[in-house]
């Protein structure tokens, strides 16, 4: 029978024939199309007419109804022995057999070697059929023939075994090599590809890479185009990889004159680092991160600082144009923000290809800032946030290029459940990344109020905790209120006062009934209160015991401030540029202090 009536033969059953090179498991057609559509009389005559030798590859799944089982050689029969095989049309193979079966008729996803030696074709895959010739000039052949038996049903474990996770194909040991070398199934050729050309890398020169990756993927059902396992290649080679050792000793190192360190937000974010910023789901880090965007592409102002402009890449991962574009109006936006450019996709980071695109992006644009919002959207969900090794390998990358290009990449993440408000400890995953990254802003808010703590630290700052406030009404921004402890305790002051404004004299713990709080620490606010001459402190003796009466010592306490923060315990409210935020005067051009 020859290739063509075969084609025809299999068209009438319903099932869907495409061509394969000769002698060969690779498609020699883009054949997407055909997942979706059967071939027309005219294809099959191109493609298997006038004594043409192509290989004939049967599309399974949907399209045609099948799920083809692969047992392969000893180990698959191993596999599958006392298990239930019900009889049905198989074909011999050049190391084993192809069992076909009824497709169930909902989305069955392809799996390679979930047991050792057994493979699925489904929804997706294709399997060569007779009379094709295997590449080692075996040819496939009806065991049971179409004409002998109908196709049953697959079995219950069969069913079962395409529910379960697939074990990983790339093992943690040294084995790894000789294990993805044997080939592999859809959805993990990519990913193979570029780890042993990660490995090639380190061991051969790139033409003997190229030729062992081109055998190897004749392995792989089916085979990676040749064009796509190319630019796996070129984007491994290209990757630069970690810099090589330096050696210097300890007095070149003090004779060495270093420039100064250049700030994108003064004293909170250095030029050439890795950052993270987290905080619980939805309590505005985005808004924080276009603010941020915004100021430095037109060197306006933020939480306090005039920000030198200059270039910004943002990779809006989770924001699509609209809420972009909305937002970029609530925050006053306008005039030529060229500085600024969207980005709304990347390759997972945790590959080379990602690698490689991301260092793409900043040798083109070279910006001085580059927002990755958010980090869970740029990566896999192979990575296991959990695991060390994998958050260490994606964040050194990161921080070496960081270094090296001078640009400051920040990724937005997110706090874990236990969040207790230490910016490094309560990172989302392994405490890898906290340990990777160069420094750490931690929002911290509870839902529903506008006053929030950042908290930043990291190898080159000083530790830092502002407070903080959402402007919802007018400007849209986080405006900072000041230090987050001074701003407490002003906070603690003007309760104070507002107590002593009605009782006119007390002791601590009738204020501290009064306020809800220990008397303890009201004591010590009150205490500091009468050294810094805002209290008057009156010590009360009666018999044997002792007490202290706390008095106002000014009136008229509008304006009042303590440390530069405005302590007026009436309509008490933060300024913004000089301006309140309620005030619904229009805020300069951009967010001017």
């Amino acid at each position: 029978m020859t290739p063509l009536d075969a084609a025809h033969g299999y068209l009438a059953l319903g099932w869907t024939p495409i061509p394969c090179l000769p002698g060969d498991k690779r498609p020699a057609i883009e054949w997407a199309a055909y997942q979706t559509r059967k071939p027309t009389e005219a294809e099959l005559v191109q493609w298997f007419g006038d004594g043409k030798a192509h290989n004939l590859a049967i599309v399974t799944g949907q399209a045609s109804g099948l799920l083809v089982l692969d047992i392969d050689g000893a180990s698959g029969e191993a596999s599958v022995k006392g298990k239930q095989i019900p009889p049905t049309p198989c074909v011999r193979t050049a190391n084993g057999w192809h069992h076909y079966y009824k497709h169930p008729g909902y989305p069955i996803r392809n799996f390679t070697r979930k047991l050792p030696g057994l493979d699925l074709r489904a929804d997706g895959g294709y399997v060569l059929a007779p009379p094709s010739i295997h590449p080692n000039g075996t040819a496939y052949e009806w065991a049971i023939g179409l004409d002998e038996l109908p196709l049953a049903d697959p079995p219950q474990w069969l069913l079962e075994l395409c529910t379960t996770p697939t074990q990983p194909m790339i093992p943690k040991s040294r084995d790894w090599v000789a294990t993805a070398l044997q080939g592999v199934g859809e959805g993990q050729r990519n990913d193979t590809a570029a780890r042993l050309a990660g490995f090639m890398r380190h061991h051969f020169d790139r033409g003997a890479a190229e030729a062992m990756l081109t055998l190897w993927n004749e392995r792989n059902e089916p085979p990676l185009p040749q064009a796509e396992l190319a630019k796996v290649l070129e984007s491994v080679w290209r990757y630069e990889g970690p810099r090589q050792t330096h050696r210097q000793t300890a007095t070149e190192l003090l004779a060495r004159e270093f420039p100064p360190m250049r700030w994108v937000v003064p004293d909170l974010l250095p030029e050439g680092c890795l950052a993270i910023l987290a905080s619980k789901a939805k309590l505005g880090k985005s808004w924080l991160m276009l603010q941020l965007a915004i100021a430095l592409a037109c060197g306006g102002h933020f939480l306090g600082h005039t920000l030198a402009p200059g270039k910004v890449c943002y990779y809006a991962l989770e924001d699509g144009d609209r809420l972009l574009q909305e937002r970029l109006r609530l925050l006053g936006a306008s005039g030529n923000l060229d500085g600024l450019v969207f980005l709304d996709a990347i390759r997972p980071l945790n590959t080379p290809e990602g690698m490689a695109e991301l260092e793409g992006t900043i040798t083109e644009e070279r910006p001085r800032l580059l927002i990755l919002d958010t980090l869970a959207a740029a990566k896999t969900g192979k990575l296991d946030e959990n695991l060390a090794g994998d958050f260490a390998d994606l964040a050194n990358p990161l921080r070496t290029l960081a270094h090296d290009t001078g640009t400051a990449i920040l990724l937005v993440h997110h706090h874990g459940k236990l969040a207790g408000g230490d910016a490094v400890l309560d990172l989302r995953g392994s405490t890898a990344l906290g340990g990777a990254v160069d420094t750490i802003w931690g929002l911290y808010r509870d839902r529903g109020q506008a006053q929030a703590k950042l908290s930043a630290t990291g190898r080159n700052i000083l530790d830092a905790e502002l407070a903080l406030e959402f402007d919802a009404e007018s400007t849209h921004c986080w405006q900072m209120i000041g230090n987050a402890d001074e701003v407490a305790q002003s906070e603690a002051e003007s309760e104070i006062l507002e107590v002593l404004a009605a009782l006119q004299e007390a002791k601590a713990g009738a204020i501290a009934q009064e306020l809800g709080k220990s008397k303890q620490a009201v004591w010590k606010v009150c205490e500091k209160m009468a050294e810094r001459g805002l209290l008057k402190r009156e010590i009360q003796q009666k018999g044997m015991s002792k007490g202290v009466l706390y008095s106002q010592r000014l009136t008229g306490l509008t304006g009042l401030t303590v440390d530069g923060v405005d302590v007026n315990p009436v309509n008490h409210q933060p300024s913004v540029n000089g301006l309140t935020a309620n005030t619904g005067q229009a805020i300069p051009s951009w967010q001017m202090m």
